[in-house]
């Protein structure tokens, strides 16, 4: 139920923001390769920033 709970409030921080690529950053240079095991893992981080607050 935990992990449930840590989802859920991810998810609505994820959702509040809009999210927008580094300066100098296409969606071409998205790395979508995982690694090999039971769960699937990225090989590289996702970085993207905050572009600004979407009010309700």
């Amino acid at each position: 139920m935990g992990a449930a709970t840590v989802e859920l409030a991810l998810a609505n921080l994820l959702y509040k923001f809009d999210w927008k690529m580094p300066a100098g950053m296409k969606e071409d240079d998205l790395d979508f390769d995982t690694t090999p095991g039971i769960t699937v893992h990225r090989k590289n981080a996702l970085c993207l920033l905050v572009r600004e607050f979407k009010g309700e």
